[in-house]
């Protein structure tokens, strides 16, 4: 190229750039709205896109945002969303790191290393081989990803919801392994795949946010009993260690009344059949209509028939679900607002004495 063909090119360039910052100054012209620079993050939804009617805006306790700051939950992907983003929140409680466990080593039930023998465990067996994970140390961890017999497994537990859960750590053969997000929705908190960042709840194994938004992890049959119960079914079991856990545990809310208050704030409005922190058993029938039982209410001496399912009251003050045939539904001990905000249209029986007053 020339040295005049150079100048020329340089000239045109120029004289474009004036005439696109000129545009750029130009006043708007009458009755059109100038669109003010944005705050939100490069493909963050908008209100608009997700609120459904009549959703409320986030809670503030003591100065401190309950909902999300922005509508897009900062490190986690929510391009798509099966659920109103304003309702993910942050604890009013600020809550320290919690390290999900990988791949733990085991002891056997023999060792010192073995746990009380009334100590609460969530037991799993995969192909004959039993695993036990101690309540104490899921308050530390609140997620196992295991193992067991070649297959990879998720053990989950929820202190707000008061829920353990067991999934197969997989979909498609695709791996999922959890990792706690430090937020909740609806009394429930929330786990995440680590690849995706799709989050879901523990009680549901179901994806509200993601790639994975409305795909649900396979559940898998466990018992929350006591450690001599677990022991005695499976002799071979083998248990995770006391040492697993290190330092005091998160943050445990139990059943603080002003905290359960402010998480409810964004819940729909309505009158629940039993007070929300009453311990129910929350299963799906087989044609996956969601059911509940309060504790308290079931008989003490033969099991309670709901429809096609059988409900039996456990030694250790929980109840396990059968369906005919000796099928396992997927089920979850927990508190009835957590299980009744993400079941909205569950049947409560047998009624509580709440509903006849």
């Amino acid at each position: 190229m020339s040295r005049r063909a150079g100048l020329l090119v340089l000239l045109v360039s120029v004289v474009l750039a004036v005439l696109l910052a000129w545009a750029l100054r130009r006043p708007a012209a009458p009755g059109a709205s100038r669109r003010e620079p944005s705050a939100e993050p490069p493909g963050a939804l908008t209100a608009g896109d997700i609120a459904p009617p009549g959703a409320r805006p986030a809670t503030m306790r003591d100065g401190r945002l309950l909902g999300s700051e922005t509508l897009a939950p900062a490190g986690f992907d929510v391009g798509v969303a099966g659920v109103d983003l304003r309702e993910i929140m942050d604890p009013a409680r600020p809550l320290g790191e919690v390290r999900p466990l990988d791949a733990p080593d085991f002891a056997a039930a023999d060792s010192a290393e073995a746990p009380e023998e009334d100590a609460i465990v969530i037991g799993i067996e995969v192909d004959g081989v039993a695993r036990a994970y101690p309540l104490q140390l899921l308050e530390y961890h609140w997620a196992v990803n295991d193992v067991v017999d070649g297959r990879r497994v998720l053990v989950l537990w929820d202190p707000i919801a008061g829920a353990a859960a067991a999934y197969e750590g997989s979909i498609d053969g695709r791996t999922v392994q959890a990792g706690v997000s430090g937020k909740w929705y609806r009394t429930n908190a929330l786990f995440y795949d680590r690849e995706s960042t799709s989050l879901f709840p523990a009680i549901t194994g179901r994806f509200v946010t993601g790639p994975l938004t409305s795909r649900g992890l396979r559940p898998m049959p466990f018992r929350r009993e006591s450690w001599k119960a677990w022991r005695k079914r499976h002799e071979t079991t083998r248990v995770l260690p006391g040492e697993a856990a290190s330092g005091a545990p998160p943050a445990a809310f139990g059943a603080d009344e002003g905290v359960w208050a402010t998480l409810l704030a964004n819940a729909p409005d309505s009158e629940p059949p039993l007070p929300l922190q009453e311990w129910v058993i929350g299963f799906l029938d087989p044609i996956g209509k969601p059911m509940c039982c309060a504790l308290k209410d079931l008989p003490e001496d033969e099991p309670l028939k709901v429809g096609r399912a059988v409900v039996e009251r456990q030694p250790d003050g929980g109840a396990r679900v059968v369906l005919s045939g000796g099928v396992w539904p997927q089920q979850v001990v927990c508190r009835f607002g957590a299980w009744v905000y993400l079941h909205q249209d569950t049947e409560v029986w047998p009624r509580s004495d709440t509903e006849t007053e």
